[in-house]
């Protein structure tokens, strides 16, 4: 139960990955992406954002927006 509760608090990672299937990318491709645009985000980075493991930063948010073409709005949906 907990464990829920904990993805619940970080809507932001779960955003993410359904942008991430809706684009057809991997996890990897994802990372390397964010690294192109000078952010130093791994694989295994990526998976923790999407499984609530890692909190993202303000600047990551920001990153995923852009890259995304979305809002940073749209990622607390």
């Amino acid at each position: 139960m907990k464990e829920n509760a904990e993805l619940r608090k970080n809507i932001v990672g779960l955003s993410i990955k359904r942008l991430r299937l809706a684009h057809g990318l991997t996890q990897e491709q994802l990372a390397v992406q964010m690294q192109l645009r000078g952010l130093s985000l791994t694989k295994l980075t990526v998976s923790r954002i999407e499984t609530g493991r890692r909190m993202v930063l303000d600047y990551e948010v920001k990153a995923f927006a852009a890259y995304f073409c979305v809002p940073v709005l749209f990622l607390y949906r």
